[in-house]
């Protein structure tokens, strides 16, 4: 029973990697769609759809940026832009998690629960810094739509610890299924 569980993880993980590594293809592909779709530019003065215009108030000069996905983020863009300090304090949750599996199996749950509950934390107090920005009058002179995009920015970058806090407590309760005692 105990081999099973083991090639159950096992499966579970190789397959995880296969659908991350699908989705990067899917991601390449669709960029060099677009790269080949840029070949058939307007003509001067036109502006393809899904293209905004700016122009600098104080030089005049105009620039074009057009709507298309950014890069994909590495791992570490992510960690970086997820708060290093939280992020770092539930990595150091999952190699305790790791650390009792080896030595302690019956702590495996708590580091999980640990890593979850301060994902969750930096959650709060980035909704709660967001709300303080937005209400403090700081964003006076700005349009309600930017006001919005600031919102959806900051809301998107608090909820990167909680999800790999998530991530961290599902891997401590897949843990905790192959380290369990048998009975």
């Amino acid at each position: 029973m105990q081999t099973f569980t083991k090639l159950l993880l096992a499966g579970l993980l190789f397959a995880a990697s296969g659908a991350f590594a699908q989705d990067q293809i899917s991601v390449q592909s669709s960029c060099a769609a677009t790269e080949s779709a840029d070949k058939n530019q307007p003509p001067a003065g036109m502006i393809k759809t899904g293209e905004m215009t700016v122009t600098n108030a104080e030089t005049g000069e105009t620039t074009t940026a057009d709507s298309y996905s950014p890069p994909p983020k590495s791992i570490a863009d992510l960690y970086m832009e997820g708060g290093y300090i939280w992020m770092s304090m539930i990595t150091i949750c999952l190699i305790a998690m790791l650390f009792a599996a080896w030595k302690a199996p019956r702590w495996v749950k708590e580091a999980g629960l640990a890593a979850l509950m301060l994902g969750w934390i930096y959650f709060m107090t980035g909704l709660y810094d967001i709300s303080e920005i937005i209400g403090s009058g700081q964003l006076a002179g700005i349009s309600s739509e930017s006001k919005l995009a600031i919102l959806f920015s900051g809301v998107r970058v608090t909820v990167i610890a909680p999800t790999y806090g998530m991530i961290v407590y599902c891997i401590s309760l897949l843990l905790r299924i192959a380290v369990k005692p048998r009975i």
